[in-house]
């Protein structure tokens, strides 16, 4: 296998793989999805494709639609989208200067480029050149996605050919470039190779350069039979999904001798070549009859999604001569689409001549719907040979899409002449708008039948987005002629940037030798912020945008004023946004603008007040039918324009601070007992409204009796219940003012405990009852505390209560208080001394109130009682002793 057919080979791997179901009838074929690269993958082997584009936004593909580009279709199209206005107009290169040539010496630029551009994956565009270089016979260039000019290979040497032979190198390209998933590129030459009827060549990724077949030698013809090889390839190459590669010869083949020839051609990813079909014989015509077959092709190849080839010829055909649409099916069945130069229903729907002499092939929309233009006639083709824009349906049925030669309204808004001429093919984008490119007319029509730049929208609305011929600042940065006659049609790169290229024109006209790489870039589309709001205040942060189109140097203003901006990918920009910008409630206008590019649509960035946050109200709430009460509202946020709501509804309020409101709540809002929702709002921008705050009425508490009402001073705690009415859950009891330690009973009772400190001092004090919300009870009740009496003996207690005759007993004493300085004695007597004694006095301590004593029984014959008797001043008390026997 040959090193391409290795190359080849390992494209395999991430190809699409086509079903070849066999011949099929186009008019009845259901377009199928076939596989393709996941997203990421390298998408070289149909270049130019290209993703995402502002002008329209998802995928777009230039006019040498493949296989590819058919595939990607074939999965579908977005909703459509209305097409962007035009963007900004730019001079990439102008030909015809000196540049350091492939060899590494200074010599001349190529000039008169006429094939469409491509990019590779990292930017990088490459096209050819037809004239000049070093040797004079055209060159492979490059501009790098850092904007650098190279000459990659100049054509007119002496190289090693496809026999292994040093002869001649290949001369005049008229190609576009076509890469593949390596990296390698490929195209071919009108002439020179050792023939003098052009090449393949290839220059590999690596930057070798190989001559893969040399035209005009002699093969074995479709028909089988060995003849003429064809010769002046006018168009680049194509590659299918198994690695081969496809072109068309514009002469040669089996019918070279009638002059009226051309051929398709072959090389497998072996590297065999092949002739496929021979364009000049008799076949059957679209219209069912038999007659000439079509010739002269001028157009690349394109497949659809099953793998059938199609593409047009120049010439011949059913009607005079004037061009055909040819298919090869997947089985290699060869078919006439449709005539050229017949009578039609034209785009303006009346009846007309139809389109001819086609240059460009075919390119496929989502539906499976074919496009192509007619480089003469249509409507206006008697007026002046203006050309068309023409479809096949999937159905197969053949309609006219636009007639070029009328009036429009040019790029610079007035009307004037439209394009016509139309040379190059179309391209869509995923949203179905198309693009060409028409190689004279437009608003500079009357001074050098100049060319345009045209849309058709997926709605069907025709545009003129812009005119050549005119003036612009060239790429030398000076005021000069703008490019004109394109032969090349639309291509994107992956922000959606528009180029192409004009044979002529530019910095150099002046020379002769000239021509220059255009480019139209359109404005980034911004669809969403991250964050989209932020408070008043707030300190700096990352802005991300996103959208669609942004390059590499793009800058984010806000209010007009660039940000410090970060490129992170065609679809993402950050910027970063300071402190100052928040300082004042209000909104931002977020634009981006590309290096090479307009300013984009404006997104709203909200600068909003704190929405404000209640944490207190004092009071907490108030009494049913109390008179209108006010509040405090504490929190943060708070504006001068800031308003509270009872329930909703609104309230009399002042602005105290930042974080202090107060509000009057109405007689009215305190009828009805429960709790109810104030909240605080604030104006817009931002505000909002906060969580809400709970205010209490409750009904009224009214006391009716204290348990007990009255004690006399003394140094224990003492339990208090209070009864009335109104209690809640939260009431306590206080005591003079001080709150106790309380417990809620029920809506009737509330209990509290009086410390010992506060029954020290005799008098009358009162007790009230109020809740968590500040509510007091509407009267108050008096607790007496009285002067106690003389010091006195309590209890006698004796423990255990019974004991066996003979056994002892403990008794104690208790005074109502303690005792005084000297201590107390208090007597002990015993009603029944032969059966418990007992000491005649026991002493209780100074500042004590207890003392303990024994008592000792005699043993018993049958069980007696015993009161045990003690007595202080003039109080005595008793406890019963039982003696068992």
């Amino acid at each position: 296998m040959t090193s391409r057919g290795l190359i080849l080979e390992r494209q395999r791997k991430w190809l699409p793989t086509l079903s070849r179901p066999g011949s099929e009838d186009r008019t009845a074929r259901a377009y199928r999805p076939v596989a393709i690269p996941k997203p990421g993958t390298a998408l070289r082997n149909w270049a130019p494709i290209v993703r995402q584009s502002p002008w329209g936004p998802g995928l777009r593909s230039t006019a040498q639609t493949s296989l590819l580009f058919a595939c990607i279709l074939a999965i579908g199209v977005a909703t459509a989208v209305r097409a962007q206005a035009p963007g900004k107009y730019n001079d990439r290169h102008d030909f015809g200067g000196t540049v350091i040539n492939a060899a590494g010496t200074s010599g001349p630029d190529g000039y008169y480029p006429f094939a469409n551009v491509t990019f590779d994956n990292a930017g990088n565009m490459v096209g050819t050149a037809y004239g000049n270089g070093a040797l004079y016979s055209g060159m492979v260039w490059e501009i790098t996605a850092a904007g650098s000019y190279r000459d990659l290979h100049d054509f007119g040497g002496t190289v090693t050919d496809a026999s292994g032979t040093s002869g001649p190198d290949g001369q005049t390209p008229e190609t576009d470039v076509t890469l593949d998933s390596a990296g390698n590129m490929y195209g071919t030459a009108v002439g020179g190779g050792p023939h003098y009827s052009g090449m393949v060549w290839e220059i590999t990724a690596a930057g070798t350069y190989v001559d893969l077949h040399d035209f005009g030698g002699t093969v074995s013809n479709a028909n089988g039979s060995s003849g003429p090889d064809g010769s002046s390839p006018l168009v680049g190459v194509s590659l299918d999904g198994a690695g081969n590669m496809y072109g068309t010869t514009s002469v040669g083949g089996a019918y070279n001798a009638n002059s009226v020839s051309g051929m398709v051609w072959e090389i497998t990813a072996a590297g065999a070549y092949r002739d496929l079909h021979d364009f000049g014989g008799t076949i059957t015509n679209s219209n069912g009859a038999s007659g000439p077959d079509g010739n002269t092709p001028y157009a690349r190849v394109s497949f659809d999604s099953a793998g059938n080839m199609y593409g047009t010829t120049n010439k011949g055909g059913g009607n005079s001569n004037y061009g055909m649409v040819w298919e090869i099916t997947s089985a290699g069945a060869y078919r006439d689409l449709h005539d050229f130069g017949g009578i039609i229903t034209n785009a303006n729907g009346s009846s007309g001549p139809d389109g001819y002499y086609p240059r460009a092939g075919v390119t496929f929309d989502a539906a499976g719907n074919m496009y192509g233009t007619a480089s003469y006639g249509g409507a206006y083709g008697q007026a002046k040979n203006a050309g068309m824009v023409w479809e096949i349906t999937s159905a197969g049925a053949y309609r006219d899409i636009h007639d070029f030669g009328a009036t429009v309204t040019n790029a610079n808004g007035s009307s004037g002449p439209d394009g016509y001429y139309c040379v190059a093919g179309v391209t869509f984008d995923t949203a179905g708008n198309m693009y060409g490119t028409t190689f004279s007319g437009g608003a500079y029509d009357s001074t050098s039948n100049s060319g345009m730049v045209w849309e058709i929208t997926f709605a069907g609305a025709y545009r003129d987005l812009h005119d050549f011929g005119g003036t612009v600042t060239v790429a030398n940065g000076n005021s000069g002629p703008d490019g004109y006659f394109p032969r090349a049609g639309v291509t994107f790169d992956a922000v959606g940037n528009m180029y192409g290229a004009c044979c002529t024109g530019g910095a150099y006209n002046s020379t002769g030798t000239s021509g220059m790489v255009w480019e139209l870039a359109p404005p980034p589309v911004l669809i969403s912020l991250s964050p989209s709001s932020a408070l008043v205040g707030s300190g700096a942060f990352t802005l991300t945008v996103n959208g669609t189109g942004f390059q590499n140097g793009a800058i984010v203003r806000w209010n007009g004023s660039a940000l410090t901006t970060s490129y992170v990918s065609s679809t993402e920009i950050r910027a970063a946004v300071p402190a100052a910008n928040l300082s004042s409630a209000g909104f931002g206008s977020v634009t981006a603008v590309n290096p090479r590019s307009n300013v984009s649509n404006a997104l709203t960035f909200t600068i909003d007040n704190p929405a404000p946050i209640l944490t207190g109200i004092a009071p907490l709430g108030a009494q049913q039918g109390s008179p209108a009460v006010a509040v405090t509202l504490k929190g943060s946020g708070f504006v001068s324009t800031s308003t509270a709501d009872w329930e909703g509804a609104p309230l009399t309020t002042t602005f105290v601070s930042g974080t202090s409101l107060t509000a009057v709540v109405p007689n009215t809002d305190l009828m009805a007992t429960g709790t109810f929702a104030v909240t605080v709002s604030s104006p817009a921008p931002g505000g909002g409204t906060s969580s809400a705050a709970a205010f209490t009425v409750v009904s009224p508490i009214v006391l009716s009796v204290l348990s007990p009402w009255s004690v006399t001073a003394a140094s224990r705690q003492l339990p208090v219940r209070v009864f009335g009415s109104g209690f809640t859950s939260d009431c306590r009891v206080y005591w003079n003012g001080a709150a106790l330690t309380s417990s809620f009973v029920s809506g009737t009772e509330v209990d509290g405990m009086i410390p010992a400190a506060d029954l020290t001092a005799v008098g009358s004090f009162p007790v009230t009852v109020q809740d968590s919300i500040g509510v007091v009870s509407q009267n108050s009740l008096t607790f007496n505390v009285t002067a106690p009496f003389p010091i006195h003996l309590v209890s006698v207690a004796i423990k255990p209560a019974a004991v066996t005759g003979g056994g002892a007993a403990t008794g104690s004493v208790f005074l109502s208080g303690n005792a005084p300085a000297g201590g107390a004695d208090v007597r002990l007597s015993s009603s029944h001394p032969g059966v418990a004694g007992v000491p005649r006095f026991v002493f209780i301590p100074a500042g004590t109130s207890t003392a303990t004593f024994r008592v000792r029984t005699m043993p018993q014959s049958s069980g007696a009682a015993c009161r045990i008797t003690g007595t202080y001043l003039t109080v005595s008390r008793s406890a019963l002793l039982t003696v068992n026997p």
